[in-house]
């Protein structure tokens, strides 16, 4: 292999990543994607934007591996923190399977990741660029064989909703996942999911629905978030509207407006104030406010 890869950067980390192609003999795809000797990698964050990365990646020779989320090839990318600039480079793969992105090959990605760290190498041909400290993805990262998917309970703007277990440690809780159906090359469904699970992961109160974590690993895209065992209120108020007392139905009109002025102050609009965007816990009957705003939805997350 006479020249393994281009580097692409520095460049502007509020704009998207932008690559280029190792160059080499292959057979087939020359750009890998995710993996299951990558998937269980901490490093490895899973589709990314440019912000994101920047904000983790603080001091040189700092790294993490992911997916830009422009990318429709969904191709993993080495990011590394370079004089103060984020550098991008694809990782090639020879006609034997072997992974590079320089002159050495290498088996897996992580032997590939180790040899760099303990070599003190540079990554490029012409840069002294070096990779010295792994950045774990977030603690909201989660992976998908964490998340078991089991009733259906019905379709939300992106695609179906479920019930699911999650793993969290040693124990398992009830948790709704909301997934993200359609080709990965559907940029402006992918970003738009993407960005409302941003959306959900800084807002915090308890009369809103609980974001607790992205699984953006590999498909299908999925934002877990709590699950509200009480159903809608509107479904709520159709079936038992008539016998609700005074006290109930104040408490029930109270909850969800602490959880729109919560909104409010973070500078964001419901745009769907409506009872069937409002949920119950299964046992204290607490209405939380759902940030997604479907009319498809009357007891969903």
């Amino acid at each position: 292999i006479s020249k393994s890869i281009k580097v692409v950067g520095p460049h502007d980390p509020t704009k998207p990543f932008k690559k280029q192609d190792p160059i080499g003999p292959f057979v087939g795809k020359v750009l890998v994607k995710a993996n299951d000797n990558l998937l269980s990698e901490t490093y490895y964050h899973g589709i990314v934007n440019c912000v994101d990365v920047g904000k983790l990646l603080i001091r040189d020779g700092d790294f993490l591996f992911g997916i830009p989320e422009e990318d429709e090839e969904e191709s993993i990318v080495w990011v590394v923190r370079y004089n103060r600039d984020l550098w991008a480079f694809n990782i090639g793969l020879t006609e034997k399977g072997l992974y590079f992105v320089n002159q050495k090959c290498f088996k897996k990605i992580s032997e590939m990741v180790s040899d760099y760290i303990r070599t003190r190498k540079p990554i490029h041909e012409t840069l002294p660029i070096v990779v010295k400290r792994p950045v774990p993805h977030p603690a909201w990262v989660v992976s998908h064989d964490r998340v078991r998917l089991k009733d259906e309970l019905g379709e939300g703007a992106f695609g179906r909703v479920y019930k699911g277990i999650l793993q969290v440690g040693h124990t398992y809780m009830t948790v709704a996942a909301k997934t993200c159906v359609g080709q990965a090359s559907d940029k402006t469904k992918r970003a738009s999911f993407l960005q409302e699970a941003k959306v959900m992961r800084d807002y915090k109160h308890e009369n809103l629905v609980q974001f607790i974590g992205i699984a953006c690993q590999k498909e299908p895209l999925m934002i877990i978030v709590e699950f509200c065992g009480g159903g809608s209120l509107l479904k709520y108020l159709r079936k038992k509207g008539a016998h609700l007392g005074i006290a109930t139905r104040y408490r029930f009109g109270k909850e969800a407006s602490a959880g729109l002025k919560y909104l409010e102050e973070k500078r964001c609009i419901h745009r769907d104030v409506a009872a069937r965007n409002c949920l119950l816990t299964e046992h204290e009957l607490t209405v939380l406010v759902c940030l997604e705003s479907d009319e498809k939805q009357e007891n969903l997350i």
